[in-house]
């Protein structure tokens, strides 16, 4: 084996890995979370009751928002009852000041500043849930523990001071949250109306930050609310929901704006009563109508259960620990897919039954493969019933979507790519379920097919022959699209000097065990195998004899791949391997420690 190749070789792999590790958007979280009221007026008394679940959101944004980010920070004061239902996280928590807020905008910034160094893009996601206030004659603004966040210290504080690609503001800022509950029903309600709003978090904000998106809850009674069944502010729950792939109404993995805000319109368009309907002010960034919220390809840590029917009805997710995941009611035809935590244990109700569910990352389940046992019903509450039997009634899918974003009076929403209504339907459950439902099942079954991308490479392998040194390579073969699966390859290698060429063809079938972070995969494996090595010798001054020969081989070949995921179906993959080969010379066996290298292109089929 030659050394100076070796070490090649491990140079080549890092330095792959180091450009590859960079040229990703990197993602930061900054969740904020706040139950106190605003400060007490001149009476010195303030016409707020504090909130029961602005903690629980925060965290709940936070722990959903952190697996596919680079940095997240969490800012709230969590009760016992929240910080039993969000073990995971407690110990990240700090305190929701405006002194905490301006710290950890400035580490922010140090982070921003250092990936434009680098020539790479950044998004940050900033989410907020409390209580709003308007004192007569000042602009709105939002509480935090020792003071209020306003206008002001959003835009020149908070906003201009980070300097990302793409900033996406979520504001669920409650007011007299108690009147959704029966005992409260009398609250008194600030006077904030929604074009405040929706002045105040998106048409100004956009105006001076084209990099700005908003989506900010409001209702037709002036007031964001909570709700004791999700225990969650509705738009929260509503949110997460969407961005968990409720609002992916093409499944492609991308939840868009457009996408979003359909989804919230249909989630609270049956809810009857105008003290509990929630509307949304939404506003995609000026400068990029179709940016993506969150990819759900980069969630590091989350499993995912695929083709939902519109068969389901109203569905939900909970997980052991009592949170309420995610709300979603396919329209007909229709299909979806909800991303969800891993190596948690899952409670998913819908019209057909009950069923528990624990997945391990990067783990596709067809919804078709649940065991659905028969539901236990519960009711509770005049109001309470008014939100069960409006919330989530309306079915979401391609149609709901088109009609919706039709309607809608603005330009400022680019629609995405739907399938034509008329397009094939290519499922294999016999429901025949719609539009979308051809790419749910595709992606449902990804990892169940096993060998689904094509790659192609070229590379360096060292020679057979003694003094040949590296020779020129190819590989062809099937890879699995997750990766961890069975592996299939050719591999061919040229070589030539002055008076000596070798040739091989070698076939091989493996196995690996890898992991996925963000668009990065790692795996190691081996591969088995055997083929043909042929070589030559040509006349000349300095040769005894010349002709060919060959021999068949066998070979035993551990091998290392890293891979970064360009698209849905397209990504850059190295591989490198140490193959022990075993072959006869000279009418006796003998065998060859041969390293090699390829860089290439892996293609889904």
């Amino acid at each position: 084996m030659n050394a100076r190749f070796g070490a090649v070789v491990a140079s080549l792999l890092f330095c792959l890995w180091s450009h590859l590790a960079w040229a990703s958007t990197s993602v930061y979280v900054l969740a904020i979370g706040y139950n106190g009221g605003p400060p007490a007026g001149p009476s010195g008394e303030s016409n707020e009751a504090p909130l029961r679940y602005a903690d629980d959101d925060a965290a709940s944004f936070y722990e959903f928002a952190r697996d596919f980010s680079r940095e997240a920070r969490l800012l709230t004061l969590m009760d016992a009852d929240t910080q039993s239902r969000f073990p995971r996280v407690v110990a990240e928590a700090r305190p929701p000041t405006l002194t905490e807020l301006r710290a950890q905008v400035r580490q922010l910034r140090r982070f921003l500043d250092d990936d434009r160094a680098r020539g790479n893009e950044s998004t940050v996601l900033f989410f907020y849930s409390g209580h709003g206030s308007r004192a007569k004659g000042a602009p709105p603004s939002l509480t935090l523990l020792d003071g209020t966040l306003t206008r002001d210290v959003l835009y020149d504080e908070v906003l201009s001071e980070l300097p990302a690609r793409y900033i996406h503001l979520f504001i669920d800022a409650c007011y007299a949250e108690a009147i959704v509950r029966p005992r409260d029903a009398d609250a008194v309600a600030v006077d904030l109306t929604e074009s405040d709003i929706a002045h105040y978090a998106a048409h100004t904000t956009l105006a001076r930050f084209p990099n700005v998106g908003a989506m900010v809850a409001a209702s037709t009674s002036s007031q964001t609310h909570e709700w004791d069944v999700y225990r969650h502010g509705v738009f929260t729950h509503e949110l997460l929901s969407g961005l968990r792939g409720g609002a992916d109404v093409n499944v492609d993995g991308r939840v868009e704006y457009s996408e979003l805000y359909a989804f919230l319109a249909s989630a609270n368009r049956d809810v009857s009563d105008s003290r509990a309907r929630l509307s949304v002010v939404a506003r995609p960034p000026a400068a990029n109508a179709r940016v993506a919220i969150v990819d759900l390809a980069q969630l590091k840590s989350a499993a995912r259960i695929a083709g939902i029917p519109s068969s389901a009805g109203q569905l939900y997710l909970e997980d052991q620990f009592g949170n309420r995941l995610a709300d979603v009611h396919v329209e007909a035809g229709a299909q979806l897919a909800l991303t969800v935590p891993a190596d948690r244990r899952l409670y998913l109700r819908c019209r057909s039954g009950e069923a528990e569910v624990l997945l391990r990352a990067d783990q596709t389940l067809a919804f078709d493969r649940l065991t659905l046992e028969p539901p236990a019903a519960r009711m509770r509450g005049v109001m309470d019933l008014a939100m069960r039997r409006g919330l989530f009634t309306t079915g979401f899918g391609p149609n709901y979507y088109r009609g919706f974003i039709d309607q809608t009076q603005t330009s400022q929403f680019v629609s995405v790519p739907l399938p034509e209504p008329d397009a094939p339907n290519e499922t294999t459950n016999g429901a025949g379920l719609g539009l979308t439902a051809d790419v749910a099942e595709r992606k449902a079954k990804s990892s169940q097919r096993g060998l689904r991308a094509l790659y192609v490479a070229g590379g360096a392998a060292e020679g057979v022959g003694r003094g040949l040194g590296p020779v020129m390579a190819l590989r062809f073969g099937l890879r699995p699209i997750e990766p961890t699966g069975f592996t299939l390859g050719i591999d061919g290698a040229l070589g030539q000097t002055s008076s000596f060429g070798e040739w091989r063809i070698l076939g091989s079938a493996g196995y690996r065990v890898g992991t996925r972070r963000n668009r990065f995969s790692g795996c190691a494996g081996t591969g088995l195998g055997g083929g043909i090595v042929g070589q030559k010798t040509s006349s000349g001054s300095n040769t005894v004899h010349s002709g060919s020969a060959w021999t068949g081989a066998f070979f035993i070949a551990p091998t290392l791949g890293i891979s970064y995921q360009l698209g849905d179906q397209v990504a850059i993959a190295s591989e490198a391997e140490l193959s022990a080969i075993f072959y006869r010379r000279d009418a006796v066996f003998a065998a060859s420690l041969l390293p090699a290298v390829y860089l290439g292109v892996a293609m889904g089929l």
